[in-house]
């Protein structure tokens, strides 16, 4: 089994309400080493956990969102006092950390 259908499995047997250490026992053994399966599946969201903070998450998107237009505000400004095209790359780059957050949190990814 390589790591693509190690995720899906994890994937769908957490879905079904599998606990996370079950489903390493099960999965352990099967042609992933532990580590790489111990990080796939920490880094798989619960879908319970995931309806349950719906509200927070969303909340922190409306913020981020909130953050990424005034960071353009402030980058447009900023990059304007050095050059005619300068406003759009700071502000554009200002802008885009927030949304990259806020991308990360929708998905659900661990790594934000």
């Amino acid at each position: 089994m390589n790591k693509k259908e190690a995720k899906a499995k994890a994937k769908d047997l957490i879905s079904s309400g599998v606990p996370k250490s079950e489903v390493f026992t099960r999965l352990s053994g099967q042609g992933v080493r532990d580590r790489p399966l111990a990080r796939l599946i920490a880094s798989t969201a619960d879908p319970y956990l995931c309806d349950i903070h719906d509200r927070k998450v969303n909340a922190v998107i409306t913020i981020m969102f909130i953050q990424a237009a005034l960071a353009l505000l402030i980058g447009f400004i900023a990059g304007s006092t050095i050059g005619p095209n300068a406003r759009w790359v700071v502000g554009g780059l200002s802008a885009l950390i927030p949304l990259l957050f806020a991308w990360g949190f929708y998905n659900h990814l661990a790594g934000a």
